[in-house]
């Protein structure tokens, strides 16, 4: 959480520093230096390098290009249209939707024209700072990236419930589940099984979520209940789900 804390801040203090020399007229002189060592000296109309990596370089971009993020957008509001998720669905649309405002509004603030110094390979008729593409690439691919990772772990959860239950009835275990969210939920919780006592419990723990591992533990503990995590790589992360298991 702190390193992801910290990226975001370091990206949004470079995105502030690079505005500023923008506004301040000093990116020409980087842009055509720049621009002019990436083409031969003989012929500023042939970028330099293989052919394959031109090729490269402009499928690479079309991902950010509007026919793909439109092609993406259509596909993935349809999918969760279908699977009635309708609230990952508006974030999808409302994400894009609001990239794009905001793409748009910094173009035209800051008024950037592109650099003609070398014959354009791809016409574009947009300003150029900041990159169109690479805002609503970042947008989309990582709003989708999280729907997909919290889908992963639903169906992950899902799973392990299953398991649970298998085992529970194997070993003639009575289980009962109890959903953690928010320290209300924990307080709630807490109550139950201080009033019935369970003989075990193990947990589930949500990848998004932390905190709660101590308290959970020192319940435990105060109780003399003995307690199974889901997996050591979540020790630190508060629990989704608390299984009570029963001596029938």
């Amino acid at each position: 959480m702190l390193v992801a804390a910290l990226g975001i801040v370091l990206a949004l203090l470079g995105f502030i520093k690079i505005a500023e020399e923008v506004l301040e007229g000093d990116m020409p002189d980087f842009d055509e230096w720049l621009l002019l060592l990436l083409r031969r000296p003989d012929n500023p109309h042939i970028p330099v390098g293989p052919q394959w990596l031109m090729e490269v370089a402009q499928d690479i971009t079309a991902l950010g290009g509007r026919t793909v993020l439109i092609i993406v957008i259509l596909a993935a509001v349809g999918y969760l249209a279908l699977e009635r998720r309708h609230g990952a669905m508006w974030l999808v649309a409302s994400a894009v939707g609001g990239g794009s405002l905001l793409s748009t509004a910094m173009k035209h603030l800051f008024s950037r024209g592109r650099p003609g110094v070398v014959p354009h390979l791809v016409a574009v008729t947009s300003p150029g700072f900041p990159s169109g593409h690479s805002m609503l690439v970042g947008v989309l691919y990582l709003t989708l990236g999280a729907l997909l990772a919290r889908f992963a772990a639903r169906r992950r959860t899902k799973a392990e419930l299953q398991t649970t239950r298998a085992a529970a009835r194997t070993l003639g275990v009575a289980l009962k589940l109890m959903e953690v969210r928010n320290a209300d939920d924990l307080a709630r919780v807490f109550a139950v099984l201080e009033k019935d006592r369970p003989d075990a419990l193990t947990m589930f723990f949500d990848a998004k979520s932390t905190g709660y591992r101590v308290l959970v533990g020192d319940f435990a503990k105060k109780y003399k209940i003995p307690t199974i995590f889901g997996a050591k790589e979540f020790a630190g992360r508060r629990p989704h789900v608390l299984r009570a298991g029963y001596r029938r």
